[in-house]
């Protein structure tokens, strides 16, 4: 299928691949250059779950914390690369919630499903599940449909519900690289759970370079700070019903507890800038 044509109504429905297409076009992406199944991925997204508006409030957020920047320490503004790399980034970091670039369109419905159930029960250790059980416990009526569906993905059905949810950061990396994404947004988007010690393909070295290209961006920094921070913020306030003042306290330690970045300025700075703009909406 060529970057012109759009998907057929059985892939996604042309209105919503339309609406979304428009959305790309607003960030600044060349839409012809884009593969079409990416914008799908990302409409199927929007129908499904909260992911797409979450990224939106991000964006939100993001553009707050560059006003800041602006106004308060004019000598290190966030240049235009940087701001379109978070921008572009974030409304990326989650679309490997459809699964691997090879999942067909069944496929990518049922990881989608997976990945739209907010209720993690953290406390009840359901990270702890096999995914065959996961499913079982929220799809009863047809899980064994769904167990069918998730195997031929090619995954294994006993595979703990952590290493699942993990794994979305290695698709996201998968499905927009090299296919009209900006290759600095690409790697920001795919580290963005880097906090977590999830490093998709090894592409962050130890040294904090990343292993191979993505344009001008050379090394992992506050663009992908910034991502991480606001991707983590947003998890303690929709997903764990945290107060701002609770959610910026739990990233704090969240950054203290890493081993990469106990005590880092860096992250500290955003999460400092982070509470004061939230504050300030």
């Amino acid at each position: 299928m060529s970057t012109k044509e759009q998907p057929n109504e059985s892939y996604i429905n042309p209105e919503e691949f339309e609406r979304m297409s428009v959305r790309l076009r607003e960030i600044g992406l060349d839409i012809e250059k884009i593969r079409p199944d990416i914008i799908s991925r990302l409409a199927l997204l929007d129908q499904s779950t909260k992911v797409v508006e979450d990224e939106h409030n991000a964006i939100h957020l993001a553009r707050a914390v560059f006003d800041w920047y602006r106004e308060n320490k004019p000598e290190v503004s966030w240049v235009e690369r940087e701001e379109r790399a978070v921008v572009i980034g974030t409304l990326f970091s989650d679309i490997g919630k459809t699964g691997p670039r090879t999942a067909n369109i069944n496929q990518q419905k049922l990881i989608t499903a997976i990945y739209a159930i907010d209720s993690k029960d953290w406390g009840g250790g359901e990270d702890k599940l096999s995914v065959a059980k996961y499913l079982e416990k929220y799809f009863p009526d047809d899980y064994l449909e769904r167990v069918r569906i998730y195997m031929s993905i090619g995954l294994d059905p006993e595979m703990v519900m952590r290493k699942f949810w993990d794994m979305h950061a290695e698709w996201t990396l998968q499905i927009i690289s090299g296919d009209g994404v900006p290759p600095e947004a690409v790697v920001a988007a795919a580290s963005h759970h880097f906090i977590q010690g999830i490093n998709p393909e090894g592409i962050i070295g130890s040294d904090g370079r990343f292993t191979r290209y993505f344009g001008e961006n050379l090394s992992f920094d506050r663009v992908e700070k910034l991502i991480c921070v606001l991707d983590v913020y947003d998890a303690f306030r929709r997903r764990s019903h945290m107060s701002h003042d609770q959610a910026i306290i739990a990233l704090r330690k969240k950054v203290d507890a890493s081993e990469s970045f106990s005590g880092d300025k860096g992250f500290h700075e955003l999460i400092d800038v982070v509470d004061f703009t939230n504050r300030e909406t």
